[in-house]
């Protein structure tokens, strides 16, 4: 017997690639042969296997992309709670929900590599449907619909691949299950909401088949993971594209905690999350970009304390009244100084600190 709690979610790891496109289902069953192609297998490892008529799946596997779907929905919440639309705030390891969250997802992952699964933590949060509007809750929705797009993207090497053409390269055809599994959750999907919870799930799972390498280390069978997140995301419409292109944007930012402690500062402010997007893929890329500045944890807390933290309460009134009198002393609205006095404020120092990074 498995030690994974997701034995007591079996029945809807099963209906998750039907249930995920409801209106698709009799089709699936039918290109599938009327029979149910997954089969879920007890042993160590990652394992997402496409044979001929069937996929398998393990236990450890799907643990571990459970807890992905866990780091980065508490990670998503904790970073952009209490910030403006289109901001993105780094990843501070002290943040208690954000530390917990990598820790567990860097064990699942480690777990992995181990030639026997070691039991799940016992006091690690665990995958459930029944606590309504828990991280964890959350984490189980996101969990089945990231499980379903990997289902269906095996399901496309099933049905586009098999048996297996050599002549073409291995990356296309990781292209074309990718495009296939897009396609069929997305395609004749018109509820906004239900759109974007299907963006979420697509970029969980490429985040978390990412996660299992370092960002900085390529791969010899398969693109890159931002290149496949910027593929799926371009069937966004106007109404899914902001909160899937943000969703994106964290999933890629925590496998960088992850993996080294580094995080990216967003410098551009007032730009729109597909924008900025478009901007880390050009920082990736070692391109010219003034969006994205990369530092290490120790900088990154330098950031949250010096940048972040609260001002002297004596400076701010001290050039909000400076600002107060270069208005001609107006009678009212001190508001507005007190506020472009904190807005200066944070501006010198987030110079400042950009200049003690050796960043300016």
């Amino acid at each position: 017997m498995p030690l994974s709690p997701l034995v007591e979610l079996e029945r809807y790891i099963y209906a998750a690639p039907f249930s995920s496109a409801p209106g698709k289902a009799r089709a699936l069953w039918d290109a599938l042969s009327q029979e149910h192609p997954l089969r879920m297998v007890d042993q160590p490892g990652f394992w997402f296997r496409a044979y001929e008529k069937h996929v398998e799946v393990s236990y450890a596997s799907m643990d571990t992309l459970w807890s992905g779907a866990y780091c980065y929905t508490v990670l998503y919440y904790d970073r952009t709670a209490e910030q403006r639309q289109s901001e993105f705030q780094p990843i501070i390891l002290e943040h208690r929900a954000a530390r917990d969250a990598i820790d567990l997802y860097r064990w699942f992952l480690n777990r992995l590599h181990e030639e026997s699964a070691a039991p799940w933590p016992s006091d690690a949060p665990k995958p459930t449907i029944a606590a309504e509007n828990s991280p964890e809750r959350h984490a189980t929705e996101f969990f089945l619909v990231a499980l379903a797009w990997i289902l269906h993207h095996e399901f496309g090497h099933l049905l586009l691949h098999r048996p297996i053409d050599t002549t073409v390269p291995t990356k296309v055809r990781e292209w074309e299950a990718d495009a296939r599994a897009t396609k069929w959750l997305l395609d004749g999907t018109t509820d906004p909401l239900v759109r974007q919870k299907l963006f979420v799930g697509a970029c969980i799972a490429l985040g978390f088949l990412g996660a299992r390498r370092p960002p900085t280390e390529e791969s010899d069978t398969h693109p890159p993971p931002y290149d496949r997140l910027e593929r799926i995301l371009q069937n966004a419409t106007p109404e899914d594209e902001e909160l899937a292109y943000a969703v994106a944007l964290n999933v890629l930012l925590t496998n960088w905690a992850v993996h080294g402690h580094e995080t990216w500062l967003q410098q551009a402010k007032d730009v729109s999350f597909k924008d900025l997007f478009g901007e880390f893929g050009r920082a990736l890329r070692h391109q010219d970009q003034q969006t994205w500045v990369r530092i290490n944890e120790q900088k990154g807390l330098l950031y949250e304390h010096f940048v972040r933290g609260p001002h002297a309460e004596d400076d701010q009134r001290q050039l909000a009244y400076v600002l107060w009198e270069e208005r001609g002393q107006p009678l009212g609205s001190p508001e507005i100084d007190w506020y472009c006095a904190g807005e200066i404020l944070r501006y010198w120092r987030w110079k400042l600190f950009l200049k003690e990074t050796n960043q300016w």
